[in-house]
């Protein structure tokens, strides 16, 4: 089985950590998505996709950081869309 962590981890931080950690406790393995992986440059969305995913690569320590696949996800402003592109990742 595989869970899944959502956010938009602008920034990921030591809370976001914790909860990785605790999951693969549990877990053998993760997806963990970033959302509004399209939009970055604005005071919510400060970091692009790839700053994010250097970020947290650099935070999850190394041997958890191979149970966890990283997938990103766009904005989109339909909630019926935006819930069929998530479960595409799925």
């Amino acid at each position: 089985m595989t869970a899944v962590f959502l956010g938009r981890f602008q920034p990921f931080h030591i809370g976001h950590r914790s909860i990785v950690e605790k999951i693969l406790e549990t877990y053998p393995t993760m997806i963990l998505i970033i959302g509004s992986s399209d939009k970055s440059g604005t005071g919510e969305n400060p970091w692009s996709y790839p700053e994010r995913l250097a970020i947290i690569a650099e935070k999850i320590p190394e041997e958890l950081l191979s149970r966890v696949t990283i997938c990103p996800l766009s904005d989109v402003p339909d909630d019926d869309i935006w819930c069929e592109n998530l479960k595409l990742l799925l």
